[in-house]
């Protein structure tokens, strides 16, 4: 015989009380994350309404504060944008990822970050070299 049977109702029953437990996991990551976004939105609704004065660097300049957060790791240049956004900076244009690319290359041939290449297929990653680090935080 090339099968085994098995009550079905037994296998629907398992597969529902699988199915429940793997909701209720999912409510309570739910859960917490929207009182992470309540909390969120508290302490920056006030903050919201306040006047804030733009940044007057370059755009490698700001590339550079962002890098210098957390030095010791490389960044792709979408995560470098989220760290803009982050700060209310938006790179506008045709292709803002290319605009990056550009700003880093600057700061690459000023030896402010170096270039990391993980694979290939892997977008270029920069690190802050000690040099760029000194820059933003004037040591």
């Amino acid at each position: 015989m090339a099968y085994i049977f098995k009550n079905p109702h037994q296998q629907n029953l398992a597969n529902a009380q699988m199915e429940l437990r793997y909701a209720i996991e999912q409510r309570a990551i739910l859960d917490s994350r929207i009182a992470e976004l309540q909390r969120a939105i508290e302490f920056f609704a006030p903050l919201a309404h306040q006047e804030v004065e733009a940044p007057t660097d370059s755009l490698p300049q700001l590339c550079l504060s962002v890098l210098s957060t957390k030095p010791h790791e490389a960044w792709s240049a979408t995560v470098i944008r989220d760290g803009l956004r982050n700060m209310g900076i938006e790179v506008v244009g045709k292709n803002p990822l290319g605009i990056l690319y550009t700003a880093m290359g600057r700061l690459v041939a000023s030896e402010y970050v170096r270039p990391i290449v993980f694979a290939p297929d892997v977008a270029v990653h920069y690190q802050i070299t000690p040099k760029g680090f000194s820059v933003v935080h004037g040591r």
